[in-house]
């Protein structure tokens, strides 16, 4: 049987990768280097989960006018849905040690894979990564400027931020999974924090809240604004 490093040195010499970055993409992986375990898998999909991008768009259901019940029933459920199909491709992918644009292959064909799901695929990474990385360097900007005073270029954070991230996914699963296990008591901490901080506070006037006002206003009708914390839309001006 050939071993996992016999396998990576023909796969690093095939491709021409240079050592210590992830050498498996198509391949099946060795069932030696499928050491992951639950909790890893827990850590990986908890910060996948909860991250900047998916917090602003928890808030954006609420300004676009759901109730706060609402946008929680909305974020859950669409995760389940989206999680059972996720389990499906997973399963194979743990039992077979094949990616999931392999494993689509069983339903597409070798040429439909790479039309349809690659293509897709290719497109959601880009916008959410994209999206994942202004919402990110936002936030860094912020914290940054409330530390140092200072507020940095947002264009370059981003591309800094970028680029850590395509680090992290150039070395590979083993990088992932250690940055996953640190985070994951970071962002436990920092979520209990903010929810006794705003549970504190009891209350707060109204009209202080920041509005959101659409720029351009609507061709035709009344223009309107959201408000921090409320659901119903008022009237701009």
């Amino acid at each position: 049987m050939t071993s996992a490093i016999d396998i990576e040195r023909r796969l690093r010499a095939r491709y021409r990768q240079p050592a210590g970055v992830e050498q498996f993409g198509i391949e099946p992986v060795p069932e030696e280097r499928k050491t992951a375990g639950w909790f890893d898998l827990f850590s990986i999909m908890f910060n996948f989960l909860i991250n900047p991008g998916v917090m602003l768009s928890g808030g954006l259901m609420v300004a676009a006018g759901l109730s706060f019940k609402a946008a929680v029933a909305a974020g859950f459920f669409g995760t389940v849905v989206a999680l059972l199909f996720y389990l499906i491709m997973a399963t194979l992918g743990v039992d077979y040690g094949i990616p999931g644009q392999v494993a689509t292959r069983a339903v597409f064909g070798l040429r439909g894979a790479k039309l349809i799901p690659s293509l897709l695929r290719t497109v959601v990474s880009i916008y959410w990564f994209a999206f994942q990385t202004l919402v990110g360097a936002s936030a860094i900007v912020a914290v940054l400027a409330k530390i140092t005073g200072v507020t940095y270029p947002l264009i370059w954070v981003s591309v800094i931020f970028g680029f850590i991230q395509a680090c992290v996914a150039v070395i590979g699963f083993g990088s992932l999974k250690v940055l996953a296990r640190v985070a994951l008591p970071i962002k436990v901490i920092v979520l209990a924090y903010l929810f006794v901080l705003c549970s504190r506070v009891m209350t707060i006037r109204i009209s202080s809240l920041p509005t959101y006002c659409p720029t351009p206003a609507p061709a035709a009708g009344p223009g309107f604004c959201w408000r921090a914390g409320s659901t119903s839309r008022l009237p701009a001006g």
